[in-house]
């Protein structure tokens, strides 16, 4: 299929990056404000349930950095940690932002009770590192598991008094001694029922057996020694410095924990990439069997809890979320054929039959979800605070993009941007120097043909060296890299190349009845 366009697709192409520039130097002119605050308030008002439109989207903070954890500290303010280790205090209503703490390491937990936040800290201990030879007692890439586990004896809980404005002091550890095998199996989720803080441990084993890439600490360490106690396990303590307790057991790695109305637990255990991931119902003294068994191993000898649900997704299980609907999980989206793709959703099961409804879409990893006056508040990996109605009929979608925001905006204008009706239900657009499919009545099998993507410049000049010979750039693409499949709808989005256009031949090769 090649579509049809205007006589000069670039003059098109070029007319309406013209307008989004005067647009966007509209919208920067005038004074600017000094920062604090930094951030800019939202297009609607997020906090009044009437702002949200019945397509499911409110608003969207644009934080910037890569959002771990969130906490309310009020009816009005958030706080936000962020993988380089800063915890900001967002205003919903005005959308101002402020730094309160800074050089945590990897604060991927954060609630707050009693006048305190309590942030779980990755640790970064050198000492024994240095004597196993890891001369760099940060977070390596690709890392090596044995010298970073040595370099994380020094996980953490903390606790911080919070001001009158929100800002932080006085850190204490509550919990220490904690190790981390790297960045995801340490403390992580944070969570409290008004009396007690639980949180989320991560285990530092690989599998029920361990591994052969965790070392054996074969010398005294004295008050160094790691709490190994805790290792995969649900912890608890009230505040300010109680006795630590520990509530559940047999875990591999829960990311993150909620409290339901009814008092009632919530975790969502992460499996790795060789088992399932579940969504659990945590008991006092429950023991939940540790999701990854060496093979051949024998079953434990406890009677293990079984999940509530198993997820929908695979690897990526990030939160867990309870409120009087049921319990939100984000987890990494999987393909027609059951593998991981690079999208990311957000699953509401019900309390009755633990059926999902997808709730959200993303291209980055949800971590995080709050809830205020009926809306939820999602916070993205890529950095971004999303507001949505859950219980809306359409099924909002992020694209890392301000133009793009859910399935059914997702083209401003279609009768200006359409470039070409096809085959009846498969339209093409053009808007914001993007390239958009839209396909109705595409079934499993449609969206598991892969899309064919040629585009010729006006001069060649503008291609690789190994392009160059061929005349056009290969963008072919798999809907699960680039799009979403929702109902009987596919949606797809990809990025123009900035060069002038000559020629876009596109389309999919279906094979039926031979």
């Amino acid at each position: 299929m090649q579509p049809s366009r205007p006589k000069s697709l670039r003059a098109f192409i070029a007319a309406a990056a013209a307008i989004i520039a005067i647009i966007a130097i509209a919208a920067c002119a005038g004074p600017q404000t000094a920062p604090p605050p930094t951030l800019a308030p939202p297009e609607q008002n997020a906090t009044e349930p009437e702002s949200c439109p019945s397509d499911g989207y409110c608003a969207l903070f644009q934080i910037g950095g890569r959002l771990l954890a969130a906490a309310w500290l009020d009816q009005d303010r958030m706080y936000i940690s962020d993988w380089d280790g800063d915890i900001r205090l967002l205003n919903i209503n005005t959308g101002d932002i402020a730094t309160v703490a800074q050089d945590l390491n990897y604060p991927q937990g954060l609630t707050v009770l009693d006048g305190r936040l309590y942030a779980s800290d990755m640790g970064n201990a050198c000492d024994l590192a240095l004597e196993y030879g890891n001369h760099d007692c940060k977070w390596p890439e690709p890392f090596d598991q044995e010298l970073e586990l040595l370099s994380r004896i020094d996980s953490r809980i903390l606790s911080f008094a919070i001001g009158a404005d929100g800002r932080l002091s006085d850190p204490q550890t509550v919990v220490g001694r904690l190790i981390s095998r790297d960045i995801e199996h340490s403390p992580n989720g944070l969570t409290n029922d008004g009396e007690y803080v639980y949180a989320s441990v991560g285990s530092i084993l690989w599998s029920s057996t361990g591994s052969h890439r965790y070392p054996k600490i074969d010398r005294d360490l004295g008050d160094r020694a790691p709490r190994m106690d805790l290792s995969g396990k649900i912890i608890r303590f009230r505040p300010p410095n109680g006795e630590i307790e520990i509530y559940a057991s047999g875990f591999r790695n829960t990311y993150g924990i909620s409290v339901a109305p009814d008092g009632a637990l919530y975790g969502a255990d992460n499996g790795g990439v060789w088992a399932r991931e579940e969504l659990n119902a945590i008991v006092k003294g429950g023991f939940y069997g540790f999701p990854v068994w060496t093979p051949g191993q024998d079953a434990p000898s406890e009677n293990p809890i079984g999940p509530v649900a198993e997820l929908t997704g695979k690897v990526g299980s990030t939160f867990a979320h309870a409120n009087q609907d049921g319990v939100y999980v984000a987890s990494q989206m999987l393909d027609e054929l059951g593998n991981p793709t690079s999208h990311f959703a957000v699953d509401r099961y019900d309390y009755d039959t633990w059926t999902p409804q997808r709730i959200f879409n993303a291209n980055a990893f949800a971590t995080a979800a709050l809830e205020r006056n009926g809306l939820l508040y999602i916070t993205l990996l890529s950095g971004g605070v999303h507001v949505i109605n859950p219980n809306s009929d359409a099924l909002p979608i992020d694209d890392n993009s301000k133009e793009i925001r859910y399935v059914d905006r997702v083209v401003s204008n279609p009768d200006a941007y359409r470039i070409r009706q096809g085959t009846p239900g498969y339209d093409l657009y053009i808007e914001s120097g993007k390239l958009i499919y839209n396909k109705t009545q595409c079934s499993a099998e449609d969206a598991a043909q892969r899309f064919f993507l040629h585009i010729s410049p006006d001069s060649r000049e503008d291609l690789t060296e190994e392009r160059r010979e061929h005349g056009f750039d290969n963008l072919d693409f798999w809907l699960t890299d680039h799009g979403w499949r929702v109902g009987d709808r596919c949606l797809a989005i990809i990025d123009l190349p900035e060069y002038p256009i000559a020629e876009i031949d596109t389309g999919q090769i279906v094979e039926s009845d031979g």
